[in-house]
């Protein structure tokens, strides 16, 4: 990953960390667009500049998951590639067996630093 996103990657997510808490205790949810406007209000850009941004440093993360690349924020989390195995699992409906193919699933490890910040 590039070192200009690294650098957007945690400024957007000591943002969203902070921002996200705050939604939380209001019973909100922070989406792609309020997310924008704390980067807007930030960083002094215009809205467009800032769903840009948004939009950049998901793909990278996308990006660099998809490359089998872990993405680590210090004091946020950690995102990563899980492999999960085939299997046979059953159907409740009808109890019948089916087998499950192997599969890639993201995995997010919270930092410790994140996790006493909601508490």
């Amino acid at each position: 990953m590039h070192i200009i996103n690294k650098i957007i990657l945690k400024i957007i997510l000591g943002i969203l960390s902070y921002k996200y808490f705050q939604y939380i205790k209001q019973n909100k949810t922070m989406n792609k667009v309020a997310l924008a406007d704390e980067i807007n209000k930030v960083l002094n850009t215009s809205k467009a500049e800032a769903e840009r941004v948004v939009e950049a440093l998901f793909d990278s993360i996308i990006h660099a998951l998809k490359k089998g690349e872990e993405v680590s924020v210090a004091g946020f989390g950690k995102f990563s590639i899980k492999q999960r195995k085939a299997r046979d699992a059953r159907n409740p409906k009808t109890g019948e067996t089916v087998k499950v193919p192997a599969s890639k699933a993201v995995k997010f490890s919270v930092a410790k630093a994140l996790k006493e910040a909601v508490k």
